[in-house]
């Protein structure tokens, strides 16, 4: 058997049924990975190519510089057709992170139904649990019968983004228990719902921060999370693939942090000069400062030390020991705060 080409240099010089062949089996890791090498004509031709699910994918993983690249690019019917594909949490995501220009676009090629979405998540902080959430999920009333419930989930299974818990909210949305889909498979037809379901309940409020959202999705190791407001309607879920993002962002954060660094997550290439001096200048500033006081110091005691050169010496050791010690130290605390630790 021939082996796939894996080359997008190669790809994009095939034509016909072969190019549309060696798209379709290309890695989505791959893509990623040598996303930077193409021309843009050539990238935007294998996206095009991708099948909807997969463009999707791609799109979300890619820094935002080529996001915006790709749908500044794109023909009014290929991009209603992948804004319909994508999840309301990761659009919205987009409409965040583009240039004005390119959101109106976006905006314009948005259904009613998605728009209605996108609004509904841009009153939320993006750093909070309801930031993150998707309005898209299954819920249903305790009052209905097991089969019922299947029934509903076998209609609505394609238009949420997860299918394994099933909310049960009351007539005003109020969330009062939740069931997975397993127990739902074992229990009996006729039974209702309020009797199988569970009310030992861990919820998110809408104003949790993502990171203590992280942080309880990992103790309890579920797979989503429910968000509700101050008065217990259910908004929307948390899954487990937002919080990949979510942990990877405030890792990244923590490690800039922990380099005397703003702690901005923009990709390093994306970044202007100035911004690059921005993020790193404050600590540097007040180092200069220290090492100013420092060397004024050392003026002052300048006679004692020329009468004794051998301590010379030793400056370069105790500076080293100094400045590993206070890598160490910052890295513990840092790691600590950022596991809850401390």
């Amino acid at each position: 058997m021939d082996e796939p080409v894996t080359d997008l240099n190669r790809i994009c010089e095939l034509e016909g049924a072969a190019f549309h062949t060696a798209v379709d089996s290309l890695r989505l890791d791959a893509l990623i990975e040598g996303w930077d090498e193409l021309s843009t004509a050539d990238a935007m031709r294998i996206f095009i190519a991708l099948d909807p699910d997969r463009k999707v994918d791609l799109l979300t993983a890619l820094p935002i510089a080529d996001q915006e690249e790709i749908v500044y690019r794109l023909s009014d019917r290929h991009s209603e057709a992948l804004f319909a594909e994508m999840e309301p949490d990761d659009l919205a995501d987009i409409l965040q992170s583009v240039s004005p220009d390119v959101r109106k676009s976006v905006w314009d090629s948005l259904s009613e139904e998605a728009k209605r979405e996108s609004l509904f998540l841009l009153r939320f902080d993006e750093d909070d649990a309801a930031g993150i959430m998707t309005p898209r999920y299954l819920a249903v009333n305790g009052s209905i019968s097991v089969s019922q419930a299947m029934s509903f989930i076998r209609r609505r299974a394609k238009e949420v983004e997860t299918v394994y818990y099933v909310y049960v909210v009351d007539a005003t949305r109020r969330l009062i228990g939740v069931i997975s889909l397993r127990d739902l498979l074992s229990a009996e037809d006729t039974a209702k719902i309020r009797d199988v379901m569970i009310t030992n309940l861990v919820t998110l409020r809408e104003e949790t921060d993502q990171e203590e959202a992280a942080r309880i999705l990992e103790t309890y190791g579920l797979i989503a999370l429910p968000v509700v407001d101050g008065e217990g309607r259910l908004l929307g879920i948390v899954t487990f693939d937002d919080i990949i993002d979510v942990i990877r962002e405030e890792q990244t954060e923590d490690v800039y942090k922990m380099g005397a660094m703003d702690g901005r997550i923009d990709p390093y290439l994306d970044e202007s000069v100035l911004r690059l001096v921005r993020k790193r200048i404050p600590w540097l500033t007040i180092l200069l400062l220290f090492g100013t006081i420092t060397t004024n110091v050392l003026h002052h005691y300048e006679s004692i030390i020329i009468g004794a050169t051998f301590l010379f010496i030793f400056m370069p050791v105790i500076t080293q020991t100094g400045g590993n010690a206070g890598s160490q130290s910052s890295t513990l605390m840092i790691r600590g705060l950022a596991t809850g630790e401390i």
